[in-house]
């Protein structure tokens, strides 16, 4: 009985990671902004998530309906980015970003928190003025291939060092996430892959700040190939939701064997 209860273990070990490959799900990216018109993003990912509709509603605390527009869709690995922005600047408070669309999948609300230039100057006094927040231009260092074998399939990814020391770069308390958007192009098929990547600010790696490009075990934004060449551009999304200049650069994946 023992044996045949551990085979039974073994067989539905992998289970619960495979359900969470297959669920769809949802992760916003831009959970808090600085007032204006910067990029909301939200993530929907899973499976079966391409069968989801891009119909989404922001509305104030009040319950009002804010206009927006869908900018942008960034097609990945079983994922998908959606960028909207509002059509007019929003002001400080909190607001709800929610999928609207009458499909079988859940439409959760997630909450975005916009701060007054004031309360951005005071949170990031190097970054952010009175007159508004600073561009930041990413200083490009050294790349290092990552291959990782998981239940589902493997995690890959083209790890790019930021040599930046920029205040908004650094740990902080707040909820606030930072974001790359990083274009790549295969240099021989000349197919571009583009969306945005979750930057590892100084102190939280070994190597300083690092943008992880590729995907998870079953899902993200980038598919990179092994030996394939890439030129690549990286811009920073500063405080307020807008991108700064970008950094161009070369790229392979070229994973441990």
């Amino acid at each position: 009985m023992r044996y045949i209860a551990l085979v039974l273990l073994l067989i539905m070990a992998p289970l619960p990671a495979h359900a969470r490959c297959a669920g769809y799900h949802e992760n916003l990216l831009t959970p808090l902004l600085v007032a204006g018109t910067g990029m909301i993003v939200l993530e929907v990912g899973g499976f079966h998530s391409a069968l989801a509709a891009d119909v989404l509603e922001l509305r104030a605390a009040n319950g009002k309906s804010i206009p927006i527009e869908l900018r942008a869709t960034h097609g990945g690995v079983h994922q998908r980015q959606l960028v909207v922005v509002p059509k007019s600047p929003l002001a400080p408070g909190r607001y709800m970003l929610r999928r609207i669309a009458k499909d079988e999948h859940r439409h959760e609300a997630h909450e975005v928190v916009v701060l007054s230039l004031a309360d951005a100057t005071r949170q990031w006094p190097a970054t952010c003025s009175a007159k508004g927040c600073d561009a930041i231009t990413p200083v490009i260092g050294q790349s290092q291939s990552q291959r990782e074998e998981l239940g589902c399939g493997p995690a890959e990814s083209i790890d790019v060092q930021i040599g930046n020391r920029d205040e908004w770069l650094r740990p902080s308390s707040t909820a606030a996430k930072k974001l790359a958007f990083v274009t790549l192009t295969d240099v021989a098929s000349k197919q571009t892959q583009s969306g945005f990547a979750d930057v590892v600010p100084a102190g939280e790696s070994e190597n300083g700040a690092t943008i992880g490009i590729g995907h998870g075990m079953c899902s993200g934004e980038f598919n990179v190939a092994t030996d394939a060449r890439y030129d690549a551009t990286i811009s920073i999304v500063g405080p307020d939701g807008v991108l700064g200049p970008s950094s161009s650069l070369e790229l392979s994946y070229q994973p441990s064997k």
